[in-house]
């Protein structure tokens, strides 16, 4: 994933204006930065011919280090040398695309992100009860990996725009996670109430939902509400803990359908669950 692009120096060697976004330049400075243009050029026809996605990234690598700015002259006079060979003119439309704000890269596709939740996501609900008049309720939204495969959550967190990706170093497992109920009923269940899940975790999310709305409407505070979500929580998961059976043995779960997959499956949906279940991530 892209870092945030470095700060132009704004020292004695470079004049910038805030307003232009221009830059003045000596005959020494533009001797060095041509001499840096040559070692990318020549970077550029050794990798051409291979994997163009690690040679953007090889290339995007090069530029990050030598603090160059997708609008800066140097970056700038690199397209304009190379724009008369075919070749690295589809390489500097590569690289445009990667630069540009106005287009994302690796945005993944919403159908992608079902299918990999239906893998691997969960929807929670924790009920902390301290008496039998004394409770709590919290939900989140997470999905859990091994910590080798933190990226996907990195993607999945800029593709939702909210939660956050934390890094047990000691489990090496890392979790994409949403506690935020307004950013749960804004974000998460709209999105999966437009691309559905499919599978039994579907039946979950349906549940889970209906928690937000109580908690929302401050009903959880209330015995009966209270009562309604230990229901829903008896059916998600891995269902009632110990503790809470202490106090709450007689909870009756919530019913749940019987779940039929559908006749077609959306492809990128297969994709996203074969990348979440079978182990093998992107």
């Amino acid at each position: 994933m892209l870092g945030a692009s470095e700060t132009l120096n704004t020292s004695n060697t470079y004049i910038y204006s805030n307003n232009f976004k221009d830059v003045t330049m000596n005959n020494q400075q533009v001797a060095k930065n041509n001499t840096h243009i040559s070692i990318l050029l020549n970077t550029i026809h050794v990798c051409l011919f291979g994997n163009l996605r690690d040679y953007t990234r090889r290339v995007t690598r090069i530029l990050n280090t030598r603090g160059w700015l997708r609008d800066s002259p140097v970056f700038s006079g690199l397209l304009k040398f190379t724009s008369h060979d075919m070749n690295l003119r589809i390489v500097n439309k590569v690289l445009k695309q990667n630069f540009s704000i106005n287009h994302p890269v690796d945005k993944l596709d919403p159908n992608w992100v079902t299918g990999f939740v239906d893998a691997e996501g969960c929807f929670s609900i924790i009920i902390e009860i301290t008496s039998p008049l004394k409770w709590k309720v919290r939900t989140s939204f997470e999905i859990n990996l091994h910590e080798k495969d933190a990226e996907i959550l990195y993607k999945i967190q800029s593709f939702f725009g909210v939660g956050a990706v934390y890094n047990r170093s000691d489990r090496k497992i890392s979790v994409y996670r949403v506690t935020n109920v307004n950013y749960l009923n804004d974000v998460i269940i709209p999105h999966f109430t437009k691309y559905t899940l499919i599978s039994k975790k579907g039946l979950d999310f349906l549940l889970w939902s209906s928690v937000i709305k109580i908690i929302l409407n401050k009903d959880h505070l209330n015995k009966a509400g209270f009562l309604t979500i230990l229901s829903y929580y008896a059916s998600i998961n891995t269902g009632v803990s110990k503790k809470v059976l202490k106090y709450y043995p007689d909870v009756i779960p919530f019913p749940k359908p019987i779940v039929t997959l559908p006749d077609n499956l959306n492809p990128q949906w297969v994709s996203g669950f074969v990348a979440g279940d079978s182990g093998s991530k992107i």
